[in-house]
Order: C-alpha cells, then sequence, then structure tokens
C-alpha cells in the first residue's frame, strides 16, 4: 500500500471516529422522584410536585437525547456499511 494511501486511510478513520457535536457520549437519566405516602402533610405534597414537575421536564429531555444518540447510531452504521461497501467495490475492480 502505498503512503498516500494510508494517508487516506487515516483521513477515512478520523473522520468516522470524531464525534459531531450533535452526538453526545452519556444521556442522563433522571431519577425517579420519592413520591410520597398519604401521610404526607401538605409542604411535603407541594415539594414532590416540584420533583415531579422537574422529573418530567428531565424526562423529557433524556428521551430526546436517547432518540438523537439513536438516529446519530444509525446513521454511523449507514456510513460504514456505505464505506465498506466501496471498499469492496474498489478491491474487486483493482
Amino acid at each position: 500500500m502505498s503512503l498516500p494511501a494510508v494517508a487516506i486511510g487515516c483521513l477515512i478513520l478520523i473522520a468516522t471516529v470524531v464525534p459531531s457535536p450533535a452526538q453526545s457520549f452519556f444521556c442522563d437519566r433522571p431519577r425517579k422522584p420519592y413520591i410520597p405516602s398519604y401521610s404526607t402533610d401538605r409542604s411535603g405534597m407541594e415539594r414532590a410536585q416540584d420533583d415531579v414537575e422537574h422529573y418530567t421536564r428531565r424526562m423529557k429531555e433524556y428521551v430526546e437525547c436517547v432518540q438523537n444518540e439513536q438516529a446519530d447510531a444509525v446513521d454511523e452504521h449507514r456510513r460504514v456499511i456505505r464505506e465498506w461497501n466501496d471498499a469492496v467495490s474498489s478491491y474487486n475492480n483493482r
């Protein structure tokens, strides 16, 4: 293999390994909030309501993150398959 081919191969590898800005490395799943029992006083219920509302907002963000990760994974898989098919085609045509 010639040096330019190695350099091109390295560029392809770098382009596929380095994540895009849209990709994240971790979707932070929120913890389930404490749900008080029936014996809790009013202030305890109000705190719990705030916690559940915060949890709901964070869970929506988490679900969106997971959906984005799924879309990124599908895109990456398609790119890998396309690159593989191109490599096989180039190999077969030489």
